[in-house]
């Protein structure tokens, strides 16, 4: 990993965790931010970095859209082409070390292997996006143009477990097992119970993406909107982390929560553009 300062996030204070984030400014970068809070890139030229996710040996996983890849950043400092990235969305691990993917453009899910082999998890999804795994080993995905959100079981079983959504982006589950949605298109933040009630943890954002949980319960978000990242404390109390932070693709925090605390952000993980990058079916984002 590169050693290069670089000055995408500003804030006060220190953290518990290391947080990784992606952007599409500044030529696509990827940035590690140290728990001291000193900044280092990790990754520069990328033009369209993704979703991320951490692997259980600590290494970085991050997929690049244009390159059609997903790159391995060991905590050695080596990289290494993990396999070939069909559309380089949303990525989330399971308790196995499979890596999934959400294929955004091709209405796929993904899995590869731990050695890099992939094969179809899923198919006929409508603008998968956002991908989590919950305590139970159950995958989650955010369907943008069907405005639902959709549960896998280990085998590939599919049920819908939220409909009548706006824009679903981002996913994240907190320690108590429930699930949080960035909505685009209402500007809210809606947490659901693990029977399904749905509730509104925080209104008003702009455009709200990626998100992330970290160590100590506090949820990241970034409104590509206006170009902060916002701090929630569990009580829904917002403060400003960073401002000006631009196009922020995706979010995660290491260590890593439980699985199924690794919800991307970005594109949750996901796909994210500045204002609505987002394209309806067949169209994808722009820059």
């Amino acid at each position: 990993m590169a050693g290069v300062g670089a000055a995408l996030l500003v804030s006060a204070g220190t953290r518990a965790d290391t947080m990784f984030v992606s952007t599409w400014d500044d030529g696509g970068k990827i940035y590690r931010n140290n728990p001291d809070g000193t900044q280092t890139i990790v990754d520069s030229g990328l033009y369209t970095p993704t979703g991320m996710a951490l692997g259980a040996d600590g290494s970085l996983y991050a997929a690049n859209r244009d390159s059609g890849v997903i790159t391995r950043y060991a905590p050695d400092g080596s990289t290494s082409q993990f396999g070939v990235s069909p559309s380089g969305f949303g990525l989330a691990f399971d308790t196995s070390g499979n890596l999934f993917e959400a294929d955004y453009f091709g209405g796929n899910i993904y899995k590869f292997s731990p050695n890099g082999i992939y094969r179809v998890f899923s198919t006929g999804l409508y603008g998968p996006f956002g991908l989590a795994f919950n305590r139970a080993g159950d995958l989650f995905e955010s369907d943008i143009h069907s405005g639902r959100i959709y549960e896998f079981t280990p085998a590939g079983g599919q049920s819908v477990f939220a409909s009548g959504l706006g824009e679903p982006f981002g996913l994240a589950f907190n320690a108590a097992g429930d699930l949080f949605e960035a909505d685009g298109q209402t500007g809210n933040i809606y947490r659901f119970t693990t029977s399904g009630d749905r509730s509104v943890f925080a209104q008003g954002l702009s455009d709200p993406f990626a998100m992330a949980f970290d160590s100590t319960g506090d949820l990241y978000v970034a409104d590509i909107g206006v170009g902060d990242i916002y701090q929630f404390a569990p009580d829904g109390t917002r403060t400003t982390f960073a401002s000006g932070v631009g196009t922020v693709e995706s979010i995660v925090f290491e260590p890593a929560p439980e699985p199924g605390v690794l919800g991307l952000l970005g594109l949750g993980g996901g796909l994210l553009v500045l204002g609505r990058r987002v394209g309806r079916r067949g169209e994808g984002p722009s820059r």
